[in-house]
C-alpha cells in the first residue's frame, strides 16, 4: 500500500512492528547501512519521538520505512 501510495506521488511512512519482519525483508534493502529499527522505541524507551525519527529510512522519494527486527519476536508479550 505505501508503495502503491508513493506512486501515485502520495507520501506515506510504512512502520514495521510484524515481529517476523517480512516489511523489513522486502523493504530495507534501499537503507542496509542504517541499522537502527523500532524495536528500541517499543520495547526500551516507549514511543519517544527521537528514537522513531532515527530509525526512518528513505526508500524512494515520498516513501519512507521504519523498519524492524528479530529482537521483537524474543520479548515476552505485553
Amino acid at each position: 500500500m505505501s508503495a502503491f501510495l508513493a506512486q501515485k506521488k502520495q507520501r506515506s511512512l510504512l512502520t514495521d512492528v510484524d515481529s517476523y519482519a517480512h516489511a523489513t525483508m522486502g523493504v530495507s534493502q534501499t537503507a542496509i547501512e542504517n541499522t537502527a529499527t523500532v524495536v528500541p522505541a517499543l520495547v526500551d524507551r516507549g514511543l519517544e519521538t527521537e528514537v522513531v525519527f532515527e530509525a526512518i529510512r528513505q526508500v524512494e522519494d515520498g516513501f519512507d520505512f521504519v523498519p524492524t527486527d528479530q529482537q521483537l519476536v524474543q520479548q515476552p508479550r505485553r
